[in-house]
């Protein structure tokens, strides 16, 4: 294992909530980092050292295999072998499981992708949300939920087809038969499958999660997270669950995999980042089917370059007027006071035991946690192609 990984947190609701993505610094990241500031939080950024960095050999992180997550452009074509994507998918799950080892098990991660996501909700909103759905279960039991995504054709495909992946009473399953026995044994909603893009749990259920995803690493099994999670949400039913309503996360993707960008209007009731997208108090619109207003949409796929730098041009009006008009719209930029957590305590109860505080109030920022480095600067100094 690695020393902790240092993140800062925020509070909402009476929980101490860590934000996290994995990605390399790039402008989608930064406008990342600035929709997580106005929803009231605080982006802690892993991955812009570590992700030239070999993880241990037992991982079998085979690139003669998966050719279809061979997405050099997603780097840039970077040449260094530990950039390529099949290794960075890998990552993600590897350094948040680092992170969660060094938090008090009681904490609450909200992790998303870097390059394509972004907040339009406060984080009260997203804790509150979360809560109506695990409510069920004790506190400290609650599952992990993963944003919901509309199929899981083309999931496990070639290799991955005959793969025999075990299950903790003993059994395995095939990966050609994985989609048929999630809708067995998982919930059922508008969106039942899995993306890993966005997800929130306790750090103690999700490092059991994410160890079970590096142990179907190290057996040599599955380390595209796509695939290895899905494994893990069967083998653990009870510890993973989809937001199948689109209360959290919104995947923007057509639920027909035979619909096109070109013809699919995504389903919310105002057409995406268009003018009116926000009301006239700041509100986003509602999924049409669900009814639900999610707080974090996930531009997946060809919908970045459909959606998403309308999206930030829309997100980045939206602050300006929260900065402009707090007080005659009913817009407002949340403060914050985004504190760290002491790695000494990392097995303590969530309690003032911290290290350094930062008070945001009409600044934007983030960590850099790879360099131990927090970047802050005045709102009015973003702009739309900064980076």
């Amino acid at each position: 294992m690695l020393e902790g990984i240092r993140t800062f947190f925020t509070e909402h609701r009476g929980e101490r909530v860590h934000v996290v993505t994995y990605a390399s610094l790039n402008r989608f990241v930064v406008h990342l980092a600035l929709s997580v500031r106005r929803a009231g939080g605080f982006l802690n950024i892993l991955g812009t050292k570590s992700d030239s960095v070999a993880v241990p050999p037992e991982y079998n992180l085979n690139l003669s295999i998966r050719s279809e997550h061979n997405f050099s452009f997603a780097y840039h074509g970077d040449e260094n072998p530990e950039r390529d994507y099949r290794r960075i998918l890998f990552k993600r799950l590897y350094y948040i499981w680092m992170l969660v080892e060094s938090l008090p098990q009681n904490d609450l991660v909200v992790y998303v992708d870097g390059h394509d996501v972004l907040f339009q909700r406060p984080l009260d909103d997203l804790v509150d949300a979360w809560h109506n759905i695990t409510s069920i279960h004790p506190q400290g039991e609650e599952p992990t939920l993963f944003m919901g995504y509309p199929w899981c054709r083309n999931r496990f495909k070639g290799r991955q087809m005959q793969v025999e992946y075990p299950l903790l009473d003993g059994g395995t399953f095939v990966g050609a038969a994985a989609c048929d026995r999630w809708r067995r044994h998982q919930r059922a909603g508008t969106l039942p499958f899995l993306d890993t893009g966005g997800y929130m749990g306790r750090a103690s259920i999700l490092k059991g999660l994410l160890e079970d995803a590096a142990y179907l690493a190290r057996l040599g099994l599955d380390y595209i997270c796509m695939t290895s999670m899905h494994a893990v949400g069967l083998r653990r039913p009870k510890q993973l669950w989809v937001d199948t309503e689109a209360s959290l996360f919104y995947s923007i993707i057509p639920r027909d995999p035979q619909d096109s960008f070109e013809n699919w209007s995504v389903e919310l009731a105002r057409p995406l980042c268009e003018p009116e997208y926000f009301d006239a108090r700041g509100h986003p619109p509602a999924h049409t089917l669900t009814r639900e207003t999610p707080a974090v949409l996930h531009f997946v796929g060809p919908a970045k370059w459909y959606h998403l730098n309308r999206c930030i041009e829309a997100f980045l009006r939206e602050a300006r007027l929260a900065l402009n008009g707090r007080s005659e719209s009913g817009r407002h930029v949340i403060d914050a006071v985004a504190c760290q957590h002491d790695l000494a305590c990392a097995n303590c109860e969530a309690t003032t035991s911290t290290g350094q505080c930062l008070t945001l109030s009409d600044q934007f920022g983030f960590y850099n946690a790879d360099e131990e480095r927090t970047v802050s600067f005045p709102f009015e100094m973003v702009h739309a192609q900064m980076f």
